[in-house]
């Protein structure tokens, strides 16, 4: 075999430590549901429905839709969410109770979709105060926005500085 002729190995990306896992880790489960058949980290829709308990509750909003995000955006919301649904942060937040993920998931991706728009990259490490300035003056621009719909949106950004 030449060099020319020689197979390329082309280096796979390594699992995300968390892909197996199901994204409801500790959440207290409807009877019926078990933790083995529960959506897990890595799928494309996470379905919330086994531990919501009011019968009431809307598909849509117990449930998380990843696909047609930027990966990168992607990666770090299920990994924001993940965090938000499975662990507290004492003194600041308790878990997210699964009947609330769409909002969380939708102030938080308009978050990270501001940032790779002005920054060209989903890497919060990279965050800074100017930027966080930015979208605060993005999301106050908007006259129909009212003042507890900005904090409500910022909100979502104080929880990822936590977690």
């Amino acid at each position: 075999m030449t060099a020319a002729t020689a197979l390329k190995l082309v280096p796979t990306e390594s699992p995300h430590p968390l892909d197996g896992k199901p994204v409801l880790e500790s959440a207290p489960l409807r009877r019926g549901h078990k933790r083995s058949a529960l959506s897990r980290f890595a799928d494309s829709t996470w379905d919330l429905s086994p531990a919501v308990f009011r019968e009431n509750a809307r598909v849509c909003h117990i449930t998380a839709h990843f696909d047609g995000i930027e990966p990168i955006v992607a990666l770090t919301l299920r990994e924001f969410l993940y965090a938000r649904l499975n662990f507290d942060v004492p003194g600041h937040r308790m878990r997210l109770p699964p009947a609330s993920i769409r909002q969380l998931f939708n102030r938080t991706r308009r978050f990270l979709d501001f940032v790779v728009e002005k920054s060209g990259i989903c890497d919060l490490a990279r965050v800074d105060q100017n930027l966080l300035d930015a979208y605060r003056n993005h999301l106050t621009a908007d006259p129909q926005r009212r003042p507890i719909q900005i904090a409500n949106l910022l909100e979502a950004v104080v929880d990822l500085h936590h977690f």
